[in-house]
């Protein structure tokens, strides 16, 4: 993606996919090859890595980040989140490691989900049918509630796996779903705040660094919370202008139609681009609001900071990727027209990774087929009685060619009559069929669910995640060589390999 006004972004895009890890084989049921997708040029990115100026330098101070030295960062909000966005972690860091700069992860804790909510496939009923059954690590059947809410510490040391949870799970899940159990009780991704408590966000965050083939990817990248970004002068600067601008929320709006595939609206009369904090919920910040109130960045203003201030590559997912063009819109919009730029004259660039790695759930080939039931209660010939549908097709050219009136609807009714007389002939047949339909429709059931990519990675085990780090890490590899500046072994530069 290029932003307008930002001449160290090319203009190329390449969508590469790639199936990593020789070891496996697609006779792995279900599970496959890890599939990673890629979007973006890194043609220039060395050449291009800016000098980190006073107000970079500043914002990064305040984040408890390097004051100098290039950043690579990604993110994602704070559930439990699938490979594909552990894809994200894992270029970020091989990204970080060919340029010699810090990796970077974003919790976004300044959103409204259901944390520490796990979802697993359960054992295949007495049909070969699986299930899918919703797990609360804290206990509770509670909504969507902000990612920012602390939870005491008696209710920190409380979380686990529940008990009946190991028996109903499919099979393939239940030595990484024995795991997180141990460390729940253990505690092991909750001590440093057992004393204090901790917000939902730590300890989703927490589960996932101790996660085995996520932990090392972890090791050595810096967290940072979004809502961090509050305390921050250029996010108090910035939201003063927002305030003050008529124009600046004129062009995000402009940009927010420019790009519908974004799914942003524009703003309503008198709102900002930013969340209020209201008790424990966070609304739409307004105009009107007290100066005093506390503010929260929305997601755009937050890859603003990043991109603006925060970092020299930014990996995006599928979704911030579609998302990102009217950031960039905007930012193009506010340069032109009011001459200041919103927070910095250019973006960092940003590129797309995603990537697919499924559980080893059943068969991915070919979907089940249902449906002959009812084509068949109408097709004789499909019940092998050649001659009642001949007499059906002579019916229906009869019926197609009269006009409506007595003789046609007669010609209807000996229709219906023959259908019933060819079903009631062959009741057996198509009560097999009507069987065999319902067996179709449960296996059409666990076939979405095998070729269900979201579930956690936590599910996972620890050799499918280095399978997927690996494959990866090897586009990132093949995207480095493809660009200038960047040499063989790029990706390992420091002597770290692939998990």
């Amino acid at each position: 993606m290029t932003a307008p006004g930002d001449t160290r972004q090319g203009a190329a895009s390449n969508h590469f996919h790639m199936h990593g890890g020789a070891a496996a084989t697609a006779s792995l049921a279900g599970q496959g090859l890890p599939s990673v997708v890629w979007q973006g040029a890194l043609a220039g990115l060395q050449e291009g890595l800016r000098l980190v100026g006073p107000e970079a330098a500043r914002f990064r101070e305040e984040l408890g980040l390097p004051r100098s030295g290039p950043i690579v960062m990604s993110g994602h909000q704070p559930a439990l989140w699938h490979p594909g966005i552990a894809a994200k972690l894992f270029a970020t860091r091989a990204l970080a490691r060919a340029i010699g700069a810090t990796p970077v992860w974003l919790v976004v804790d300044t959103d409204e989900l259901v944390p520490l909510t796990l979802r697993i496939p359960t054992t295949p009923n007495e049909q070969g049918r699986i299930g899918a059954m919703e797990l609360r690590l804290d206990g509770r059947a509670a909504p969507t509630i902000p990612a920012l809410q602390r939870i005491s510490p008696a209710a920190v040391r409380a979380l686990r796996v529940p008990t009946d949870a190991l028996d109903r799970a499919h099979p393939c899940v239940r030595e990484p779903l024995a795991a997180l159990a141990r460390a729940c009780e253990r505690g092991e991704f909750v001590t440093a705040k057992a004393s204090t408590g901790a917000t939902l966000a730590e300890l989703s965050t927490g589960i996932l660094r101790a996660t085995p083939g996520l932990a090392e990817a972890f090791a050595g990248v810096g967290i940072v919370y979004a809502s961090e970004l509050a305390r921050t002068s250029a996010f108090a600067e910035l939201a003063e202008r927002l305030r003050q601008s008529a124009e600046l929320r004129s062009a995000y709006d402009d940009s927010t139609r420019q790009h519908p595939a974004a799914r942003m609206r524009p703003l309503r009369p008198g709102e900002l681009p930013l969340w209020r904090v209201e008790g424990a919920r966070r609304v739409p910040a307004l105009l009107s609001d007290d100066v005093d109130s506390r503010l929260l960045p929305r997601a755009i203003i937050t890859t603003l900071l990043l991109r603006g201030l925060g970092c020299e590559l930014f990996v995006h997912g599928l979704g911030g990727g579609v998302y990102d063009r009217v950031l960039e819109a905007w930012h193009g919009r506010a340069s032109s027209t009011g001459g200041t730029p919103l927070v910095a004259d250019t973006l960092a660039r940003a590129v797309v990774v995603s990537a697919t790695l499924r559980l080893p759930l059943g068969s991915a080939g070919e979907q089940p087929r249902f449906g002959a039931h009812h084509k068949a209660l109408h097709t004789p010939a499909l019940l092998g009685d050649g001659a009642a549908q001949h007499r059906k097709d002579e019916l229906v050219r009869a019926i197609a060619s009269t006009p409506r009136g007595s003789v046609r609807s007669g010609l209807f009714r000996r229709l219906h009559a023959l259908l019933a007389e060819v079903r009631a002939s062959h009741e057996a047949t198509l009560a097999a069929l009507h069987e065999q339909d319902a067996a179709s429709r449960m296996l059409a059931g666990s076939a979405a669910l095998a070729q269900d990519r979201t579930w956690s990675c936590v599910l996972h085990t620890p050799d499918a995640l280095a399978r997927l780090r690996s494959a990866v890490e090897a586009v990132v590899q093949r995207e480095l060589s493809a660009a200038s500046g960047f040499g063989a072994g790029s990706v390992h530069a420091r002597g770290e390999g692939t998990a």
